[in-house]
């Protein structure tokens, strides 16, 4: 139980899913499980339900302050609702947001401008990567509705099935077209006293100059890194714009500070000790980064 309790409402809400489907695959095969489906359906409400109780305090908290701050009935709600849910919805609608920019012909600009950019656009594999996603999802439509024709012989439900699949993936080419449209105008930004880290709406880091304590070249295997480094998954963060495919080329280590903001997909998490960055230049941008922390330590400090 306390390893149920310990997942995220993401990973709760997908394996719920999954212990549902797994129910529905059984009873397909085996007659017998139709008879647990209360049981079942009982068991995966009743976790949901202990999941929410247990978030309870802090969402009553959200609400109290949202409240105090004379928000609107969608902000006071959203405050009630998970802190995971709430941010993965708010992450929706900004992506989504994003798209109708991009439909609407509008161009992406930054809400911080002055600085020196870091370039992490240009030479990612981030476009590549997209175009045979796009593809991927332009095929496999053809294939889930002949699929659907063959196996579903009631046209009612062949029809419900036809809807979903289309729905699905028009839902998933306006979040792609939303993303892309930010990610193109991305780049992360180096001030005289902030460096801003930017992937489109996924990452959005503030850390102070003053708290970075080194920026080196990074080419190591992350696994074989963290294990070196005895570092756990939340001590550091990987900020590029394609998953898997860009290999982060700089390790910027920084000193625990409350001050600086990290959020991931909207998440607001700890700042953790280490950022591998992927960036287009890594020598450049260490030069410029080493750059102002030398600036800085010439500085006087105020006694």
């Amino acid at each position: 139980m306390k390893f149920l309790l310990g997942l995220n409402w993401i990973k709760s809400l997908g394996l719920s899913i999954a212990v549902f489907v797994l129910y529905r695959i059984l009873s397909k095969n085996f007659a017998n499980f139709k008879e647990y489906r209360d049981i079942v359906l009982c068991v995966i409400a009743l976790f949901l339900i202990i999941r929410f109780l247990a978030e309870t305090p802090q969402g009553l908290e959200r609400f109290r302050v949202a409240k105090g701050n004379k928000r609107g009935l969608g902000t006071l709600f959203m405050a009630f609702l998970p802190n995971e849910i709430s941010a993965f919805l708010r992450f929706q609608s900004t992506l989504l947001v994003s798209f109708f920019s991009w439909l609407k012909g509008k161009k992406y600009s930054p809400e911080i401008q002055e600085g020196i950019k870091i370039e992490i656009a240009k030479k990612s594999e981030y476009g590549t990567i997209f175009i045979i996603g796009m593809l991927c999802l332009f095929v496999d439509i053809p294939i889930c509705v002949l699929i659907a024709s063959v196996q579903v012989p009631d046209p009612h439900q062949r029809a419900i099935i036809h809807i979903v699949v289309l729905s699905l993936s028009a839902y998933i080419l306006m979040l792609g077209l939303g993303d892309r449209w930010k990610m193109k105008g991305s780049f992360h930004l180096l001030t005289d006293a902030m460096l801003h880290l930017r992937v489109a709406d996924r990452v959005l880091v503030d850390i102070y100059v003053e708290s970075i304590s080194k920026a080196e070249f990074f080419s190591q295997d992350i696994e074989k890194w963290s294990k070196e480094t005895k570092g756990s998954s939340d001590n550091y963060l990987i900020v590029r714009p394609c998953i898997n495919f860009d290999k982060p080329n700089l390790l910027v280590q920084v000193d625990i500070d409350s001050k600086s903001k990290t959020l991931v997909r909207c998440v607001d998490r700890k700042t953790p000790s280490y950022f591998l960055i992927y960036v287009d230049d890594p020598n450049t941008a260490i030069n410029l980064i080493n750059a102002k922390l030398k600036s800085r330590s010439l500085i006087p400090r105020a006694c």
